[in-house]
Order: structure tokens, then C-alpha cells, then sequence
């Protein structure tokens, strides 16, 4: 949402969520509030018209089709960011380390060729400890090591689960 804000061509392909889900999750946050009414939904459309699209697909989805995707959205429609959530929608076993390799690579090379940001969804691991009471690191990736190794920028997301407790 901040990148629309910016002007930033953003593309949101999320495999996991509806794009009605996600669209109303969206005017919820530009709002502030629970409900937005229709006149609030009609001017958010309107507003993000030229800035923000959405991947209307649920479900698995090839590397090859992802690619093509973020390619289309980079040279015709001159998009700046695409987030992808999630690299489980793209690859699917979490055994095909070579595939998820060649993937993080292949984003890799286009955001370098198109100057596309590219933001990719990944989970982590279960710890093995079994306890959630420490925020992950980049080495605590479901998946192939390639994946951070090879991103600009790896950020983690934790719910300090100890701190919500007190």
C-alpha cells in the first residue's frame, strides 16, 4: 500500500488470497477502519487505477508462468515491484531444491535485466527446538539455502509470541 502511495507500478501475485480478499483487506488499511462503504471502496479503486494489479489466480503455479508474469508486467505495463506470495504456490515440493534454485536465480536475473523489485513470500522451517520464542534468521528458510543467498535483502517477519503473552 505505501508504494502506491509512492506512485510505485505495484503487482501483487498472491497465490494464497483472492484478489477480492486482498483488495479488501487493502481499502480496510488505506482507511483505517473495519467497513469502508462503498463510496470509500469506489474511491480506492479509482485512486490505485494505474498503480496497483493484481494476479488473478489461486492456487499452484509453474516458475515458467511466474516468470512470464513478472516479465509482462515489467516491459508492457512498466511495473516496479511484484510481490509473490508464495514461493510454495511456484514451487511445490519442498524436496526440489534445484528447482527452487533455478527459480530464485531466474528472479534474480530479471529484476536485473528489468530493473523489477521483486519480493518473494517464503516460510520457515519449524524450529528445532519446537519453540517459536526466537524471531528466525535467513538460515531458518523453508527451502533451498539459493533463495536468501542469492536476494538483495532478506527481512523476517516473527510474532513475538513471549511478549504477547504478558
Amino acid at each position: 500500500l505505501d508504494l502506491v502511495v509512492q506512485r510505485e507500478r505495484t503487482l501483487i501475485a498472491s497465490m494464497e488470497m483472492s484478489p477480492g480478499r486482498t483488495l479488501a483487506r487493502m481499502v480496510r488499511q488505506a482507511y483505517g477502519i473495519a467497513a469502508p462503504g462503498p463510496d470509500a471502496r469506489r474511491r480506492f479503486s479509482q485512486w490505485t487505477d494505474g498503480r496497483l494489479w493484481l494476479f488473478d489466480h489461486m492456487g499452484r503455479v509453474s516458475p515458467a508462468t511466474m516468470q512470464a508474469v513478472c516479465m509482462y508486467f515489467a516491459d508492457e505495463l512498466k511495473g516496479r515491484h511484484v510481490f509473490i506470495d508464495s514461493m510454495m504456490m511456484v514451487c511445490g515440493s519442498e524436496e526440489s531444491l534445484d528447482e527452487q534454485k533455478q527459480f530464485a536465480t531466474d528472479l534474480c536475473r530479471l529484476a536485473q535485466e528489468t530493473g523489477l523489485h521483486v519480493h518473494l513470500v517464503t516460510h520457515c522451517r519449524k524450529p528445532q527446538s519446537g519453540s517459536e520464542d526466537k524471531p528466525p534468521t535467513k538460515y531458518d528458510l523453508r527451502g533451498s539455502a539459493a533463495i536468501s543467498d542469492q536476494a538483495s535483502n532478506v527481512i523476517t517477519v516473527w510474532a513475538n509470541k513471549p511478549k504477547m503473552a504478558k
